[in-house]
């Protein structure tokens, strides 16, 4: 997000400000946090005046007075905000690095369907592929597929200029894992024999892993590399 281009007006004890047409001019302002604000900070809504001011859209405020209260109009107007951008990747591999790539995890970790508080196999693994051109790098996300708690079934051959692959493990390093054919095992972070396989399988030389602990690199020889960084983009 651009810094400044969702800086708000103040809040104020008196009438609304202009901008804020839903309350045509009268009742008080009051704060609450609410959709289209950056994250943390508060937005204006209204308040006619009366009663207990009953609850506000994403948040709560009280009127002051008696009478019926509560908010008219919409509490959060459209402030023309750009979508917060994803936490930038510096691990020093171009591949992940490139905005064009990291942007692209938030995709894949929410199709994951990662939650530790519903059952395993609802999760399932998602990936993408990593490719090059003259811009540089990004990701391109696999569709045709059966998508596992334990695996990706990949039908669809890389596109041109296919370096590389991204997938997601839906789980977190230390969580047992009871859905996978193996049984109950310990989630390490690290690749599967599968994993290495399809590697192998399209002619590319490395992969990389997103969990809920963060990124892991690997290629199909079998080693995994040191890389093994926090998470970013997702």
């Amino acid at each position: 997000m651009t810094e400044g281009i969702c800086t708000l007006p103040p809040i104020s004890g008196g009438g609304c400000d202009e901008w804020d047409y839903s309350c045509d001019g009268g009742g008080d302002c009051a704060a609450s946090a609410g959709p289209g604000s950056p994250d943390g900070t508060t937005v204006q809504g209204c308040d006619d005046g009366g009663g207990d001011g009953g609850d506000y859209d994403g948040g709560g405020g009280s009127g002051g007075g008696g009478g019926s209260g509560g908010t008219k109009g919409p509490l959060c107007p459209d402030y023309g905000c750009e979508d917060p951008a994803p936490d930038p990747c510096f691990t020093g591999d171009p591949k992940l690095d490139d905005p064009d790539v990291y942007s692209g995890f938030q995709a894949l970790w929410t199709g994951s369907n990662y939650d530790p508080n519903i059952p395993q196999d609802q999760r399932r693994e998602r990936a993408g592929w990593l490719v090059q051109d003259a811009s540089g790098y990004r990701l391109v996300e696999i569709m045709d597929a059966t998508f596992h708690p334990c695996g990706v079934d990949i039908r669809e051959a890389p596109p041109a200029g296919a370096v590389g692959v991204v997938h997601t493990h839906p789980w977190k390093i230390g969580e047992v894992v009871t859905t996978c054919a193996s049984g109950p095992v310990l989630y390490t972070g690290t690749p599967s024999e599968d994993d290495k396989a399809t590697l192998r399988r399209f002619g590319l030389s490395t992969g990389y892993i997103l969990d809920a602990s963060g990124i892991g690199q690997f290629t199909g020889s079998g080693g995994e590399t040191a890389l093994r960084k926090g998470r970013c983009g997702y």
